[in-house]
């Protein structure tokens, strides 16, 4: 599998590597894409964690070092990168929601174990922007976007921190009230409406995943 791998990957250090979006607007995109380095680079590849026991390029590990390299410290936004262009403003928390799935499948399927502390510590600044902008519908982003669309699976980091700790007891204590003004908002018929849970697929669908994780946290992965 190795050589298939390097062939679909773009190796920038040892430590860190990106996965590119395929076709895209007429032509082969092969430069990094945040979304595809997540799902399919540590997201899919979390499930080979395996191979690189045995001598297989750690895929994995190196897709989530490559996407907190980028993250922005101050502001805690990951920035969205395509095709050689980035933007911290088109799709704030659908790129959140997406690296959440790539950083907790590589943390629950024990990909890289030994940077398991140092990624918890990386994404801190990306918790501390989730806790500041939850809306009072207990979610992310503005009802009826796209971006909105895709936002709730941020819940998950907020899971995330519950079960590993934020190494700060105040902040702790935020994210369980955060979980909780989630829990509550997504089954009132208000919040219903606006995000359309119940009625859009893929926003149904990411807060299942949520309420699975609250109730039992990496049992959606």
């Amino acid at each position: 599998m190795a050589h298939n791998v390097r062939g679909r990957c773009r190796w920038h250090t040892n430590e860190t590597v990106s996965t590119g979006c395929g076709y895209y607007a007429h032509h082969l995109s092969l430069s990094p894409y945040t979304i595809a380095t997540a799902t399919t680079g540590a997201a899919f590849f979390s499930e080979y964690t395996a191979g690189v026991v045995s001598g297989e390029p750690d895929v994995c590990g190196g897709s989530i070092n490559w996407i907190l390299n980028t993250i922005n410290r101050s502001t805690g936004v990951i920035p969205y990168i395509l095709d050689n262009t980035s933007s911290t403003a088109q799709w704030p928390w659908d790129t959140a929601s997406y690296v959440t799935e790539g950083l907790v499948a590589a943390v629950v399927r024990n990909c890289s174990v030994a940077q398991h502390e140092r990624w918890r510590m990386s994404m801190l600044p990306v918790l501390r922007r989730a806790l500041a902008e939850q809306n009072a519908w207990g979610l992310w982003g503005v009802a009826g976007s796209a971006d909105a669309m895709r936002a709730p699976r941020v819940g998950t980091l907020l899971s995330f921190y519950a079960a590993l700790g934020t190494g700060s007891a105040s902040m702790d204590s935020d994210v369980r009230q955060a979980l909780a003004s989630l829990a509550a908002n997504v089954s009132s018929p208000a919040t219903r409406t606006a995000y359309g849970i119940g009625d859009v697929a893929l926003t149904s669908s990411f807060v299942a995943l949520v309420l699975c994780d609250m109730q039992h946290f990496g049992s959606t992965f």
